[in-house]
């Protein structure tokens, strides 16, 4: 039998939901490669407390708790998962596979591994061919929740909501109200509505908010029973949150997934863009049945998304399959929401199939060039520097790339790094006439004063009476603890200074006094 070992690494990745998409990522691996089996292997990290070192905040009962109930039931979504394995000492783990399609991520390494769990890395597999995953429901979990609904629903539509209800980005939790208000306006003679607590809040005092209504706990404890429910449900409600992936890669299950009523680190609209989700499509193949939208939930808005699909439902429309939209529509969209990594990965498909590459390539550049003019603008440094260090890496000649970067790194402080720009724009031939005195500026503030001493001076020789540069000389000596000269620049200065601007004069006369004084 041809297994596919995955490993889903702790060292990298955490201890959520994020362990389906994974999971999602090698089912599609598995079809792709023609392989029997997937051998699913959890890795504690050997630093911190065995998991993921930013999550040291999260309590390690509270980590165990996930890697109990959700990562180590995971392979049961997957019915060619044959088992999870946890890897509690991670320098025992040897592999031994037959070959390099048999390991995933592919090229794995227990040493230095990657995270590979981001659900745009399904966009990518899905645009190279790969078959899209899919989620099953055991037999044994289906029978269980039929015996539970049998006397609860009695023939009504079953609708759960899922809450989140976490102390961790607590921002990013449900808006209960809302949710309550709306399972009170459904028709209860229709519908059954039946809340789902988060696995972390099932033992915490229940919410009274939601005790008049059914309540199905099991579902917090097990992945298994979870995923059975929603697979039964007439609807399944819920805001973007970890348990989405059992629908989302579910495609019998009807859902509609919101965004939480506050923003958090997550769920911001530019920080979904990035990983695919706009209002014009989602980074998963969905059916008409399926929705995921941005709107964030309240009452309004959960009312009008639901009875949108229930009135498609009850036409006796066959839902309809979405399709992958074209890699040229990915490349752009990726570019435009600043996920500069992932669109590089798009652009490298598209030179692979595409009989005129170079229209993609000059495309590419001509919009991260515009990107990063936009973002500079807007104060965005962070993406505005992304943009220009992929050019700058397809593009090491072009100046004036050299140029912009050098302008952000010292808004940044990032002095190392703008020194290292100057050196590399030096060694291609750019004129740094007008930038020396930033050069130098910059090599004194790193201590490297020979260096820094003969920018400054190359510059004055050109621009003698530049006051920026007499204040960065008069720096320089004083740095270099050589009172006299400091005294003289000052003084030079101070005569270059109009008489009108008191506020400059009167700082540098205190300054030549002090000095004087010593």
């Amino acid at each position: 039998m041809n297994v596919l070992s995955a490993y889903y690494d702790l060292k990298v990745s955490p201890t959520t939901y994020d362990v389906t998409t994974f999971l999602a990522l090698a089912e599609m691996w598995r079809l792709h490669h023609n392989l029997d089996a997937i051998d699913l292997y959890i890795v504690a990290n050997d630093l911190a407390d065995g998991y993921r070192e930013n999550e040291i905040d999260t309590p390690k009962a509270k980590k165990d708790w996930m890697l109990q109930n959700v990562l180590l039931q995971t392979h049961t979504l997957v019915k060619s998962c044959r088992r999870t394995i946890f890897v509690p000492d991670r320098n025992e783990l040897t592999l031994s596979p037959n070959s390099t399609s048999q390991v995933f991520p592919e090229h794995y390494n227990v040493q230095a591994p990657k995270a590979f769990y981001l659900t745009t890395e399904i966009i990518h597999f899905g645009l190279r061919g790969f078959p899209y995953p899919k989620f099953d429901v055991t037999l044994e979990a289906a029978a269980h929740i039929d015996t539970w609904l049998k006397h609860r629903a009695n023939g009504r539509r079953l609708v759960t909501i899922t809450l989140r209800q976490s102390s961790r980005q607590p921002e990013r939790n449900s808006n209960i109200d809302s949710w309550v208000k709306f399972a009170h306006s459904l028709d209860r003679n229709l519908y059954a509505p039946v809340f789902v607590p988060d696995t972390e809040a099932l033992f915490q005092p229940l919410d009274t908010r939601i005790e008049p209504f059914e309540i199905y706990p099991f579902a917090a404890l097990s992945v298994e029973l979870r995923m059975a429910l929603y697979n039964t449900a007439y609807m399944n409600l819920l805001i973007n949150n970890g348990p989405n992936n059992l629908l989302i890669f579910n495609p019998n299950a009807r859902y509609i997934q919101f965004r939480p009523c506050r923003q958090g680190i997550n769920t911001e609209a530019e920080t979904l863009a990035q990983h695919g989700y706009t209002k014009d499509y989602n980074p998963v193949l969905r059916n008409s049945f399926q929705k995921v939208v941005l709107d964030i939930d309240e009452l309004e808005n959960i009312e009008r998304n639901f009875h949108q699909i229930v009135a498609r439902i009850d036409s006796g429309a066959a839902p309809i399959q979405d399709k992958w939209p074209q890699p040229e529509i990915w490349l752009y969209r990726f570019a435009e929401h600043s996920a500069y990594k992932d669109a590089l990965k798009v652009l490298e498909l598209l030179l692979e199939t595409s009989e005129n590459p170079g229209i993609f390539n000059r495309e590419f550049e001509t919009l991260l060039l515009q990107k990063s003019d936009e973002q500079f603008r807007e104060g965005r440094l962070g993406p505005a520097l992304q943009a220009l260090d992929i050019l700058k890496d397809r593009l090491p000649t072009h100046i004036e790339i050299g140029m912009r970067r050098i302008q952000i790194l010292l808004k940044l402080d990032r002095i190392e790094e703008m020194t290292d720009e100057f050196e590399r724009l030096n060694e291609i031939g750019a004129d740094l006439t007008q930038l020396l005195i930033v050069w130098g500026q910059g090599l004194l503030a790193t201590g490297q004063l020979v260096e820094a001493k003969s920018k400054i001076d190359t510059y004055l020789l050109h621009f003698p009476n530049d006051q920026n540069a007499l204040n960065v000389l008069a720096e320089w000596y004083k740095k270099s603890e050589d009172l006299n000269e400091y005294l003289a620049t000052l003084r030079k200065l101070l005569n270059l200074l109009p008489e009108n601007d008191s506020d400059k004069r009167n700082e540098i006369q205190t300054l030549i006094s002090s000095v004087e004084q010593i």
